[in-house]
């Protein structure tokens, strides 16, 4: 049981440091009693209690106090938007709902919901403490949603026994000295979170920050004297960005584990560079219940040394774990630590394998190979893969390649369309800051430390790359806003207004013939309702009958949104925080729709602007709420004279709105839902 795995440490030592805050050994086993009184007055035996919000001393009273009395605790990333985190919730049938205090959207729940803070921590005091439930180790302890990296995240059924082989696993390959201070950066509604119970079980002490920030990390590892932190790549290069620039040193750190995604050579040899503590890879994923395959700090000092081949390995397997190579080149994992499965059972039968031996093996989704020596490669996802003009490129080996040159600090590679090779080799690049590259200089650093089919032939440089809470990058979203059936950009365009499909609105500015994003906000996109709303009033507005919810998005600032009318595509309703009166979108018959203009209608002072043929556009703004929503809509060319937007529409906050206005131009192109065509790039 997760509980005793607690309970071996002394009671005396500190053991959890939170900002200010710290706990010793023996306040977190009273905090874990009180949790499991409260939620076993609460939630059936065997029920779900669903956990949702930023790291926070009650993430640590759940981890083993909702299982500790027969209950489940099912973790929901909170960086979801609201409505996602409702529909997961919603699925795990959870009795009870533990969530942050600036967690949107859950009014509309029909179970209870008990805020982090202070409403929490006065339910824990008069809480009466339980005493553990039957012993079941097989019993489920985690439900878990997958990263969703390759497509619809599935929810993972982890138990007692799995979790407690991967922290047993973990700690037969990479021993404990004794003296061990851990720093853990990650959204504890990730699995990774397993390595929190590993150091308390251990009887070392853990500091846990609100969120990942480089110079909060680095400040806390000085305080605390860290000697063990976990990062992902993109997380340490940041790191060491902040190091560069304050001078800051961290001489208590004597080892930085890293995972979720593949390190590139380069970065790990800059990080060797600057920072005096070893280093170790851990490979693993939600389904494994944590890692289960470790590159030890050893093999990492061959590896810079005379065993360059190992920079390319994820290690080996722990004592616990079995790997093979199936002949598709998969690699499949059995072990104790391995999950029972997915709560949907169709899942579940698409995750397994059965060997000749008749024994079964989870299929990882992740192409590999097993040396001599014992060594796994992860050559890469399976669908990572780019297949152009006949040829397998391995995505990762070119990441690696172009994550070498000197002004490149991210980079993700996928296969975008082409008519020609069916797909081209795109190489999707953060530049570091204060770094200045072209594209040619990329395409050409490719030609030369790739070359061949696997080149890249084709550069996009960006911002940043989308993430999951774990730090792996989001291919999927990156191949939506890559697809070449983008809608085209016209050569006489100048800006562009784009929505990509997980709602963020960005502006490009052409500039001496080179796009550049101008500035980047949220927004709220939606496609399609699938049932109208009755009539309703909210806050100081009503909704008609018979319009459809198309798609709201959450903010510092709150939520917003947009309604479609269904029947008349030329009409929509946005509102803010679901308070504010509503906001109709103008229609093509309105005298001022033919060009860009301001013009007041009536007493509440709404405005309407619009950019006339052949880029028409329109919108009207209500100003009667100073945080009131707007509505863009797309019109395609062919439809000149007549406002007829495709099946997208986007709600955005007025200022933002105001000053998108105010740059308008005859030569601004809109395009929703699709991300910019490559002419635009």
């Amino acid at each position: 049981m997760l509980h005793e795995l607690l309970d071996r440490p002394a009671a005396g030592d500190p053991a959890l440091h939170v900002g200010r805050r710290s706990f010793r050994f023996a306040e977190l086993t009273r905090r874990r009693a009180a949790v499991g009184g409260l939620v076993e007055a609460q939630v059936r035996a065997g029920g779900v209690v669903a956990v949702c919000g930023g790291n926070d001393p009650a993430w640590l009273d759940v981890y083993a106090g909702v299982p500790r009395v027969g209950r489940i605790a099912a973790f929901v990333n909170h960086r979801l938007p609201p409505a996602q985190i409702v529909e997961l919730i919603a699925s795990t049938g959870a009795g009870l709902v533990i969530a942050g205090p600036d967690v949107g959207g859950l009014d509309g729940l029909s179970v209870p919901v008990l805020r982090m803070g202070a409403e929490y921590e006065r339910s824990l005091a008069m809480a009466e403490p339980a005493d553990p439930g039957p012993a079941d180790p097989h019993s489920d302890a985690w439900w878990i949603p997958t990263s969703g990296t390759s497509g619809r995240p599935k929810l993972t059924r982890l138990t007692h026994a799995s979790i407690a082989a991967a922290i047993d696993n973990t700690a037969l390959a990479r021993p404990f000295e004794g003296d061990e201070v851990y720093l853990f950066p990650f959204p504890m509604c990730h699995v990774a979170g397993y390595n929190v119970l590993l150091f308390l079980a251990h009887g070392r002490p853990v500091v846990l920050v609100e969120r990942f920030d480089a110079a909060t990390v680095a400040a806390e590892v000085t305080r605390r004297s860290v000697t063990h932190l976990s990062l992902a790549p993109t997380m340490l290069a940041m790191l060491l960005d902040h190091l560069d620039d304050t001078g800051a040193e961290l001489p208590s750190l004597r080892c930085i584990t890293y995972g979720s995604a593949p390190m590139a050579p380069a970065l790990l040899r800059r990080a060797a560079r600057r920072l005096d503590c070893g280093f170790a890879q851990g490979y693993g994923m939600t389904e494994l219940s944590g890692n289960a395959v470790f590159l030890s700090p050893a093999d990492h000092r061959a590896a810079l040394g005379d065993r360059p081949d190992l920079l390319g390995a994820a290690g080996r397997p722990g004592p616990l774990t079995e790997v093979r190579i199936a002949a598709d080149g998969e690699i499949w994992v059995r072990g104790p630590q391995v999950m029972t499965g997915y709560v949907d059972a169709g899942d579940t039968a698409a995750a397994f394998a059965t060997g000749a031996d008749g024994r079964r093996w989870l299929r990882t989704g992740d192409a590999g190979r097993l040396d001599a020596e014992g060594y796994l490669f992860v050559v890469d996802r399976l669908k990572d893969v780019v297949i152009t003009g006949g040829e397998n490129v391995s995505s990762r080996f070119v990441e690696d390649a172009m994550a070498a040159h000197p002004a490149v600090t991210e980079v993700a590679v996928v296969g975008t369309p082409d008519p020609t090779w069916g797909e081209v080799v795109t190489a999707v690049v953060v530049r570091r800051p204060g770094a200045s590259v072209t594209d040619e200089e990329l395409l050409r650093w490719g030609a030369e430390h790739v070359g061949g089919f696997a080149k890249p032939r084709r550069v996009v440089v960006v911002d940043t790359l989308p993430h999951t809470t774990s730090g792996k990058v989001v291919k999927p979203v990156l191949r939506e806003q890559l697809s070449t059936d983008a809608l085209p950009v016209p050569a006489a365009a100048d800006a562009v207004v784009e929505v990509d499909g997980s709602g963020v609105l960005r502006w490009w500015v052409r500039r001496h013939g080179r796009w550049s994003l101008d500035r980047q906000v949220g927004a709220a996109i939606g496609r399609s309702g699938t049932r109208p709303l009755a009539a309703r009033t909210e806050g100081d507005g009503s909704t008609p009958a018979g319009v459809f919810p198309l798609g709201r998005a959450h903010d510092a600032d709150g939520e917003f949104g947009a309604f479609g009318t269904g029947d008349d595509p030329g009409v929509a309703v946005g509102w803010h925080r679901i308070t504010a009166a509503d906001w109709w979108c103008a229609t093509a018959d309105h005298p001022d729709h033919d060009r860009l203009t301001e013009a007041r209608r009536g007493p509440d002072d709404e405005h309407l602007a619009s950019v006339g043929p052949p880029y028409e556009f329109a919108v009207l703004i209500g100003t009667h709420s100073p945080n009131a929503s707007a509505i863009f809509l797309h019109v395609a060319t062919e439809h000149l004279g007549r406002l007829a937007p495709t099946a997208g529409c986007v709600a955005v906050r007025r200022d933002d709105l105001v000053e998108l206005v105010g740059r308008l131009t005859p030569n601004t192109w809109f395009v929703i839902g699709h991300g910019m065509d490559e002419a635009a790039r």
